[in-house]
């Protein structure tokens, strides 16, 4: 494998006995799917039901250090979702009745959704776009679970490192 496959096929990088192209590497962190970083997290889907008050939910935020709770009917159909946001809203408008009042009055109900097959830059876009933190995750018709902005930053900061300890690998085999 001289430098004549180089010169044919661009930049090549062997891992382990396999030659990679470094040109694969290039977009990855653009192509990247919300499927493929959402198996690294595994953590329990939390959720509440309509008829909750804002003083349940607002505690199950807090004991679970999360900024949205999405809200369910009794089949897991998503309704809406209840964000930081929302709770203090509700508190602005209504003082300490907001505790109250029941999710179902206070939920955001137009939601931005993405799925598996969705690219994380795209997801990012969409968050960015709508100025949320947190996108539920819909597959076959079914909430997964929620990816917040956190989780999509460190999975591209991870593929960001990934492509430069290649690149860094190549330019050291090159000397």
């Amino acid at each position: 494998m001289g430098d004549d496959h180089r010169e044919r096929f661009g930049s090549w990088r062997i891992s382990e006995n396999e030659l990679v192209p470094l040109s694969l590497t290039n977009r990855a962190e653009e192509n990247m799917k919300i499927g493929d970083v959402t198996t690294q997290y595994n953590d329990e889907l939390l959720v509440c039901g309509p008829d909750h008050n804002l003083e349940q939910a607002s505690s199950l935020l807090a004991e679970h250090n999360i900024g949205v709770l999405p809200v369910c009917d009794a089949a897991g159909g998503l309704l809406g979702i209840l964000s930081e946001r929302d709770v203090v809203r509700a508190v602005a408008q209504h003082g300490p009745a907001a505790l109250a009042l029941n999710v179902e009055n206070l939920m955001t109900r137009d939601l931005v959704v993405c799925s598996p097959q969705d690219t994380v830059m795209g997801a990012l876009k969409l968050m960015s776009e709508h100025n949320i933190r947190h996108l539920p995750l819909i597959e076959g018709g079914i909430l997964k679970k929620v990816v917040s902005q956190r989780d999509l930053m460190k999975a591209t900061l991870k593929q960001i490192r990934l492509t430069m300890r290649f690149v860094d690998d190549y330019a050291k085999s090159t000397v």
